[in-house]
């Protein structure tokens, strides 16, 4: 998860963050955007184009925000001015700023952990049956989105579009796949990536796929937890570990619909 620039604090999916334009940061649209929260669910639906940048992006290139004028901005300040804007006068009238490379000591750099749950092998997308609740196949991409199938067009063309949804609140990003080709949509993402979910999911799909396996002798708990130390890794990000409490009950619940109880207590598997 993102933090944000102006509370640091974490700017979670269920909340509303607004990405810089320029330097990528993100922030809470109520900590002082400028945003509504109309313009922002009207951004989220694909009805409006939000080019925003936060205070310090804006404190550190004064004339950028000329550059980003629109074309009717452009031609009114033509008009007023009686001259021509020359980008060449705009490019000299930034001030590049030098970022200078944080100092650690170096027990600092031995303890901070690296995490690398991105394989440089392997396509750049890939399809998890039985991942989804209602046991359909996800896809997954590297950079840390996961997609649910939509829909399949009349030309062989499947759509996939992007799994974060909310009440409110859905990212309209989209793959669309061609003969075992992917190509993103002309949608982006409107939430942080989540680096190690394609742990999350395999996790799920293989616990979702073989819960009814040895029921009588295995315990949910202890199934869940078989499968967790299997494919599970407690050295990569939060997103990776899903929670076994959810896991469990999702087990129990697919065991019951498998199993029939006389009422002499004797127990029958469908």
């Amino acid at each position: 998860m993102a933090t944000c620039i102006f509370c640091s604090a974490t700017v979670r999916p269920r909340q509303e963050g607004i990405q810089c334009q320029l330097c990528g940061l993100w922030q809470h649209r109520t900590c002082k955007t400028g945003i509504s929260q109309a313009t922002y669910r009207r951004a989220v639906k694909g009805l409006e184009e939000i080019t925003w940048k936060c205070v310090p992006c804006l404190n550190a290139y004064p004339a950028v925000a000329e550059v980003f004028l629109s074309d009717d901005d452009m031609e009114s300040h033509e008009t007023s001015t009686g001259f021509d804007v020359v980008l060449e006068d705009l490019y000299e009238a930034i001030t590049p700023i030098t970022i200078p490379e944080p100092r650690l000591e170096d027990s600092v750099k031995e303890n901070t952990p690296v995490f690398d749950v991105t394989p440089e092998d392997g396509p750049r997308y890939t399809v998890v049956s039985e991942a989804s609740k209602r046991g359909q196949p996800k896809l997954l991409d590297k950079e840390g989105y996961s997609y649910t199938f939509k829909k399949q067009s009349t030309n062989g063309n499947k759509h996939w579009r992007c799994s974060y949804r909310q009440k409110h609140l859905y990212c309209p990003a989209t793959v669309i796949e061609t003969a075992d080709i992917f190509r993103q949509g002309s949608k982006g993402h409107i939430h942080p990536a989540e680096p190690g979910i394609h742990i999350t999911i395999n996790i799920t799909a293989e616990v979702r796929k073989n819960a009814d396996k040895d029921m009588l002798t295995t315990s949910a708990p202890c199934y869940v937890k078989q499968v967790y130390r299997k494919l599970g890794s407690d050295t990569v990000p939060h997103h990776s570990r899903p929670k076994l409490a959810n896991l469990v009950r999702a087990v129990n619940r697919q065991r019951q619909n498998s199993r029939l109880q006389t009422k002499d207590g004797h127990v029958f598997i469908n």
